[in-house]
């Protein structure tokens, strides 16, 4: 599951569906597109305590 959530998050580039931004989250992993890319998010925050907590 944690390999699974790291590869997802950290490796994958692009969005699995059609959005309206003009292809600028096609050269972005999904983890650089939380949030617009700002660090230190509850967001972020979730998906960074959650594997550890595991």
């Amino acid at each position: 599951l944690l390999q699974c959530m790291f590869l997802l998050l950290h490796y994958v580039k692009g969005t699995p569906f059609e959005t309206s931004d003009q292809g600028k989250a096609r050269r972005l992993t999904h983890w650089e597109q939380i949030n617009q890319g700002v660090q230190f998010t509850q967001t972020r925050k979730f998906f960074t305590l959650i594997p550890i907590f595991l």
